[in-house]
């Protein structure tokens, strides 16, 4: 065996094909019964096909994944998206302002606030991302504007945008360096016609060109030995391999290795690693909830779309679901209290944002994420503290997957952390 992978997520997925395509011979193992990992998806027996997200691609065909896929000679066919983005703001809903002509005409703001906000995002724009990396949006803020705290909610929005809910805690340089990237892209969002079920199902078939995925097939341990990777144990079976790449959440590679074999500051950032958890809603109904774009809140952690409005293969004929999302505060996705406060919130939200709802919906479905993005974007895990494809230090085992240093924000991290780690295992069956 050429090259051994743990995880068939997006990483795992996307590494696989990369090598397949390359000629190298690859085995995918994945404990779950399913592939793709957070990103993946189940169609039920009526024909509702469930994603537990939102699994859009930022920047469309100009971002990691669409990249990926020209690389592997392929392409991502993106919804028209003809439906722009909106802002939950209290109880009310507005256009989401993407640009300084926006802001100012924006009915969300005072003149002063619309003064402050233009002031802060043409400081956001010029900032260099290096300088950021490790300090907050908040931090930045009062560094740039007088009396940040009258424009916070509007902080929050920005940093929702890379899926952090509040600016003491999102990272100015990761903010910095999407916003960058997303005034020069042409669209600012792309989301795959049929879900991520379109991405997953081609890289599959690239990958079973020259290698194999095993579902529900848990490794146990890693093998080493005299600093050399030889292999992977699961239940039943010794995979020996020349390579092996670990794609799942890093805090999951402390219970594989031996940690006298692992680098201190790689175990530090695996045990303090803080993922992000969230509650989510889906609401079945024969006609729209609404039809409109990505609703995300400004001073509250949610976010909502309607896939159906605009891609009906996703339910069955007849049939609608809306999504609604709020995301847990930190440190708290185990506390059932904050789990039912979290609830209310978001019903309460939908009741504000949609008068009568309840009228349309037939059923519902409630389901609890504990593990939705790998790696919350927060100065200690921005991209420059993220560990690199080579970081365990074992000769043969390399890392992926969107706690690592790939470029991007939630999911595409673990398509550019792919290409990364494609190039380091390339470059090591080569020597």
């Amino acid at each position: 065996m050429d090259v051994l992978i743990i995880g068939a997520g997006y990483a795992g997925l996307t590494l696989g094909a990369l090598l397949a395509r390359k000629g190298y011979q690859v085995l995918i193992l994945e404990k779950r019964e399913r592939i793709g990992g957070r990103a993946g998806g189940e169609r039920d027996e009526p024909g509702f096909y469930w994603e537990y997200g939102q699994h859009s691609h930022r920047l469309a065909e100009e971002g990691p994944a669409y990249q990926v896929f020209q690389f592997l000679g392929e392409k991502i066919e993106f919804l028209a998206g003809e439906y722009p983005p909106m802002v939950y703001y209290q109880g009310g809903l507005y256009p989401r302002p993407g640009s300084i002509l926006s802001i100012i005409q924006s009915k969300m703001f005072s003149g002063w606030e619309k003064f402050s906000v233009a002031k802060l995002m043409i400081g956001l724009i010029r900032a260099n991302p290096n300088d950021w990396y490790g300090k907050s949006v908040w931090e930045f803020s009062q560094e740039k504007i007088s009396s940040p705290e009258r424009i916070k909610n509007f902080l929050d929005l920005l940093c929702f945008t890379i899926m952090v809910p509040k600016a003491e805690f999102c990272s100015a340089g990761e903010l910095i360096d999407f916003m960058k990237k997303a005034l020069r892209a042409k669209r600012k969002v792309g989301t795959p016609k049929g879900g991520s079920e379109q991405t997953l199902k081609k890289l599959e078939q690239i990958i079973k060109t020259n290698g194999e995925i095993h579902t529900n097939e848990e490794v146990k341990a890693i093998s080493v030995k005299n600093g050399q990777v030889l292999g992977v144990e699961t239940a039943n079976n010794f995979y020996k391999s020349k390579a092996v790449v670990f794609t799942a959440p890093l805090d999951q590679l402390l219970s594989l290795l031996p940690l006298d074999l692992l680098p201190e500051n790689l175990i530090n950032y695996a045990k303090n690693l803080e993922h992000t958890a969230s509650l989510m809603l889906y609401l079945i109904s024969d006609e729209p909830i609404a039809k409109m774009g990505l609703i995300m809140g400004a001073g509250v952690p949610l976010w909502a779309h309607f896939p159906t409005v605009e891609d009906r293969s996703l339910a069955p004929k007849g049939k609608h679901f809306a999504v609604f999302c709020w995301m847990l505060e930190r440190g708290k996705s185990q506390d059932s209290a904050h789990l039912q406060e979290a609830e209310k919130n978001l019903r309460s939200a939908i009741a504000q944002m949609f008068p009568g709802y309840q009228a349309k919906v037939l059923s519902e479905k409630k389901v609890f994420v504990p593990l939705q993005n790998g790696a919350l974007l927060k100065p200690g895990q921005a991209r420059p503290f993220r560990p690199s494809p080579e970081a365990v230090k074992i000769k043969g085992l390399f890392l992926a997957g969107d706690t690592t240093n790939g470029q991007g924000v939630s999911g595409d991290i673990a398509f550019s952390s792919a290409l990364k780690a494609y190039q380091a295992v390339l470059s090591y069956l080569s020597d």
